[in-house]
């Protein structure tokens, strides 16, 4: 949070945040032996718990209706790499699965780089579905 922001501000934001105790966060990583959830990539010390259905947090920004204390808990909860977890933000799992998949079509309009890359047969995208790791060890 900014250092500028007001301090009863700050207070209201950390009081809206959930907290996750070390053994709920202990049985989130062990769900899946340490892995991310999303990309399968082993998890660094600095990794985030996910809720895989957003919190309505009431700004908007999260799409659940659903009450915090049923989305609160391990079976919400998901090992995330941050990269995984920040691109995922409030985004549903068919909403990032969505968001992922745009990904080489927004490249290839916004980067001369990737068109060049692609043109020269060093990227060919696959067009493959994003499976996520967590359904690959179904």
């Amino acid at each position: 949070m900014s250092d500028n922001m007001p301090a009863e501000v700050r207070s209201l934001l950390k009081e809206a945040r959930p907290t996750i105790s070390k053994k709920m966060r202990q049985a989130v990583f062990e769900k899946s032996q340490g892995h991310c959830w999303y990309c399968g990539d082993v998890l660094s010390s600095k990794w985030h718990c996910d809720h895989i259905e957003p919190i309505r947090r009431g700004d908007g920004g999260c799409v659940s209706s659903k009450n915090f204390n049923t989305l609160h808990n391990v079976d919400n909860l998901a090992p995330a790499c941050v990269p995984c977890n920040l691109f995922k933000s409030v985004y549903s799992l068919e909403g990032f699965r969505r968001k992922i998949s745009y990904q080489v079509e927004r490249t290839r309009k916004s980067s001369v780089n990737f068109r060049v890359a692609e043109r020269f047969g060093l990227i060919r995208p696959t067009g493959n579905d994003v499976v996520f790791w967590f359904e690959r060890m179904v």
